[in-house]
């Protein structure tokens, strides 16, 4: 009597060849994961808001000396493989508009009323073994207000002066998951002179920024670990068929 193999044991032969094939490709994605750049997007975050004069630390806000702004779009682009610890690509936020009372002795200003304050960032930075980096950014905005006495003025388009803001923070990520967290940094220095403030020494107006961002990958992140155990899944499903093969006689001996 002579034996063939059943078109089941054939089939679970094949399932088995795939699955090794599948632990191989799970293996070489491993180092690939990171490939190119990722586009982060975040769906939750908070952040605070402080003003003060430059070289000093009272705060120039009349009442609480902090505004807290919502966050209406946030994206960071993290290059995972460009240096040992990964590298901050670039960094962008939009925050929502807010209003502050400003000590008009101080500032020359009385009420601020701040539309799309947008925050980017002007040079990229590496991660350090603690996930830590430092960028150069610039804020803009529009704004309207008023002077003491009570003149309007506005719309008038602000940007940070030249070189003088930075982000210094924290990135946290794991797997497609990501926090970024910035606590205490001058973001901006706005020159009075960008409101009609023509003193020639009235310092600066600095702003200061705390924040926290969670977020997610903007498209899924190759996991090999789950590829791996997808796989590994196949091959005891294969190894099961094979335990119960079908034997077909073929013909009988005389």
């Amino acid at each position: 009597m002579s034996m063939t193999r059943s078109p089941d044991r054939s089939r679970s032969s094949r399932i088995l060849r795939r699955a090794l094939l599948g632990v191989i490709a799970a293996v070489a994605l491993a180092p690939a994961a990171w490939a190119v750049p990722v586009t982060y997007e975040f769906s939750s975050g908070s952040a605070v808001v402080r003003g003060t004069l430059e070289g000093q630390t009272q705060s120039i806000f009349l009442g609480s000396p902090t505004v807290d702004i919502p966050l209406v779009d946030i994206t960071a682009v993290i290059d995972h493989d460009a240096t040992t610890y990964g590298r901050v690509d670039s960094l962008n936020l939009v925050g929502g508009d807010f209003s502050v009372v400003l000590d008009s002795g101080s500032t020359g200003i009385d009420t601020l009323n701040v539309f799309s304050p947008t925050i980017t960032s002007l040079s990229g930075s590496d991660l350090n073994a603690f996930g830590q980096f430092s960028l150069a950014t610039m804020v803009s905005a529009d704004v309207t207000g008023t002077y003491p006495g009570g003149a309007p003025f506005g719309p008038t388009p602000i940007q940070s002066a030249a070189n003088t803001g930075s982000a210094s923070g924290l990135v946290f990520v794991s797997g497609d998951q990501i926090m970024i967290q910035v606590i205490g940094v001058t973001v901006a220095s706005i020159d009075p002179d960008q409101f009609g403030i023509d003193d020639p020494l009235a310092p600066n107006m600095e702003i200061k920024m705390d924040f926290t961002f969670i977020g997610t990958a903007a498209t899924p992140i190759p996991e090999p670990a789950a590829a791996v155990v997808f796989a590994v899944g196949l091959a005891v499903v294969g190894h099961r068929l094979n335990r119960f093969p079908e034997i077909e006689d073929d013909e009988e001996l005389a």
